[in-house]
């Protein structure tokens, strides 16, 4: 495990379409030390094809594909932390995207805050053709396309909870990132589950 480096997650399956975008705004971070896991569940479309386009472009773009839909990203995520060989983990859905400098911001809050083992930063919610979500009008990119995730702020269970569901927006799980230390000094990885992908 080489210090600083992240394994960022795609869970994907039947994103032909959204994968490129997904996939150069992680290959285009600004951060270097990355190595990313495509984790495809048995697509059906062009997805494997696009992700295939930046593996001959980009070593750090890795390819796992299970033979059958598991019918739930929670596999990929079980799977992903548990083979995990870096310093930090983090996942990204596959209609999402990040900003230039998204992994650089999380990198540098775990090494202002060691004791830390879970940072989040703002998001913003826009469907295809739409403004962004009411509710994440304050949420970043506001100044020059980045923004940087201080004042930081620590939550509790109760605090956490509040938060998410007063403003159905952050902190969620795929716009933050884990030290690799938490899940295994507590033998944690991803439950699995179906049916419930907002869980």
């Amino acid at each position: 495990m080489s210090e600083g480096s992240v394994t960022i997650l795609i869970p994907v399956y039947n994103r032909g379409k959204l994968i490129r975008n997904c996939l150069q705004s992680v290959c285009g971070q600004v951060y270097e030390n990355i190595k990313i896991l495509v984790v495809d569940d048995a697509s059906t479309d062009n997805t494997v094809d696009v992700v295939k386009e930046f593996m001959d472009k980009d070593p750090r773009v890795h390819l796992k594909q299970h033979p059958v839909s598991s019918g739930s990203q929670s596999k990929a995520m079980t799977e992903a932390i548990s083979e995990c060989d870096t310093e930090f983990f983090t996942w990204l859905g596959s209609d999402d995207e990040y900003i230039p400098s998204s992994i650089s911001q999380f990198v540098a809050q775990m090494r202002k805050y060691p004791d830390r083992d879970y940072i989040s930063c703002d998001l913003k919610m826009v469907a295809e053709g739409e403004q962004p979500c009411s509710l994440c009008n304050s949420s970043w990119p506001q100044w020059n396309g980045f923004y940087s995730v201080d004042p930081f702020a620590p939550y509790s269970v109760e605090t956490y909870t509040r938060c998410i569901y007063n403003s159905l927006c952050p902190p969620f799980p795929w716009n933050g990132m884990w030290r690799m230390s938490f899940f295994k000094k507590n033998k944690l990885t991803w439950i699995t589950y179906q049916d419930n992908t907002w869980s």
